[in-house]
């Protein structure tokens, strides 16, 4: 985790200092101050941290990456910075973060024992430690397949989800297997007179990870070639099986000019579509709450997909800190179980004030309710931050309307379980700086071509030549061949 032998500032902790920490979040709230001050004041029992006191600024999410530009720009003092809603690869490559890698030794030991080594793997710019990433669910939503309940009768789902995630060998291109089991389907449900309005696709881009805009690689290929979405074989399979099924009568015939797919339910007859659903299982199950009537839905992937890219944005140090040091001790309190009150007293506030204890777990956990939301401060709470902004969420505590089991579901089997499957770019940041006007110019193509043929109600295969030509007068083959290189030469120094 480097840092033998680098230069890095001690500083005297034998004399009072203040550390500076900005992040993301609700804003100022009504019991701001009370809960900031009982935190200094039960960080200074801590070992290390008894003449420490840390300044906290909570900024409101939608103002945040305007108001530190203005203090990054002012040259305002910051000590600790909450990257969520900031470009941390940008950030570092500007000068603006500094590399912590000579502190994570002496600083964050605690850190590199109790996370995943790729979630710090996450963090890492140019080979750079630019970010503690903070630590949550991780992956990404797996997708389903669904459908009404009262259609399953019409539908052989275990061998329509069989077929769905055997198509995995071949990068998920529907197999004419695959697309003769959904006819299948969409025929019996016309035939009973209940095939509706219209047909959302069940099918979307799986086995991919996005790099930038719709540039996308497939970790299912071991040689993660990368290509556009709208260029590449399963897209156009998909597009193809859409044009195919509105051809047959199965997608509304307005659905060129149609406002809404509706993917949430069956507003406009949908009698199949796809969702990315979280069950805790990938298995099928019956019964959603997210959608307007009883569905039943089976898993189209067999694995879950952890991304390179830190969503919930982790803990910065600014180039301009007093007390990096200081602010890499206080990261790894907030990331580990050392710090698990404190972080606990961030989040939640005081028990007995902001939150009932309601039951305490064989393991130690606690199981509270917050006195005036249900799992996630807002900007009317009395207090309240969201846990992942924090620092490490499998610390939270968890809430009343969670089950008791919750961080075995979303821990020990989603982040680090044996169906999951972490990205390869772990620590690959894109530099875009020389692709950044053809990227304009594709992603105009794709806005003009992409619903049309989508559609399928579009002479399919006249604007897929059509589109082809206009993604290459954008210079399309030029942005996949510097991501293409960008991604080998990462690839090649792990």
């Amino acid at each position: 985790c480097g840092g033998a032998g680098a230069d890095i500032q001690e500083t005297d902790l034998s004399k009072p200092i203040t550390l500076s920490w900005i992040m993301p979040g609700p804003g100022i709230q009504t019991d701001s101050e009370m809960v900031w001050n009982k935190f200094n004041e039960e960080l200074h029992k801590i070992e290390g941290f008894e003449n420490v006191t840390v300044k906290i600024e909570v900024i409101p999410v939608a103002d945040y990456k305007q108001k530190v530009m203005l203090m990054q720009t002012s040259g305002e003092k910051m000590d600790l910075l909450q990257t969520y809603q900031l470009d941390y690869a940008q950030e570092y490559r500007n000068g603006t973060i500094q590399d912590i890698t000579p502190y994570l030794k002496k600083y964050a030991k605690e850190t590199f024992e109790e996370l995943p080594q790729w979630v710090i793997d996450m963090g890492k710019v140019d080979g750079a430690q630019a970010i503690l990433p903070n630590y949550q669910k991780m992956v990404y939503a797996p997708f389903y397949s669904t459908i009404p309940a009262d259609l399953a009768q019409y539908a052989d789902i275990e061998a329509m989800s069989e077929s769905f995630m055997s198509d995995k060998k071949n990068n998920y291109v529907p197999s004419e297997k695959s697309i003769a089991l959904v006819e299948d389907y969409l025929s019996k449900v016309e035939a009973a007179g209940k095939i509706g309005k219209g047909y959302v696709a069940i099918w979307q881009l799986r086995g991919s990870e996005a790099i930038i805009d719709s540039f996308r690689y497939y970790y299912t290929d071991p040689e993660y070639k990368v290509n556009h979405a709208h260029l590449d074989d399963q897209q156009i399979a998909f597009w193809r099986a859409r044009k195919y099924f509105f051809d047959k009568g199965y997608v509304r015939k307005d659905a060129l000019s149609a406002k809404s797919a509706d993917f949430n339910g069956v507003k406009d007859g949908n009698v199949a579509w796809t969702s990315q659903n979280w069950t805790g299982k990938l298995e099928r199950f019956d019964g959603d709450k997210t959608h307007d009537i009883p569905v039943v839905q089976f898993p189209s992937v067999d694995h879950f997909f952890i991304g390179y890219k830190p969503a919930a944005g982790g803990f910065a140090v600014p180039v301009n800190s007093e007390y990096p040091d200081v602010a890499v001790m206080l990261a790894n309190l907030m990331l580990t179980e050392k710090g698990i009150d404190l972080y606990n007293l961030m989040v939640y506030g005081i028990e007995g004030v902001h939150y009932t204890v309601d039951k305490v777990l064989e393991n130690g956990d606690k199981m509270i309710t917050p006195k005036d939301y249900p799992e996630e401060g807002n900007s009317s709470s009395a207090y309240g931050l969201q846990k992942w902004i924090v620092g490490n969420a499998k610390n939270a505590y968890i809430t009343s309307n969670q089950p008791e089991n919750f961080k075995e579901i979303i821990y020990d089997f989603m982040n680090e379980g044996e169906l999951t499957v972490v990205s390869p770019l772990m620590g690959f940041a894109l530099d875009a700086t020389t692709i950044e006007t053809k990227l304009g110019q594709i992603k105009a193509v794709g806005k003009e071509y992409g619903d049309p043929i989508g559609s399928g109600a579009v002479d399919t295969e006249a604007l897929l030549k059509e589109m082809l030509t206009k993604y290459e007068q954008a210079g399309v083959k030029d942005v996949i061949a510097e991501i293409q290189g960008q991604v080998d030469t990462f690839l090649a120094s792990k």
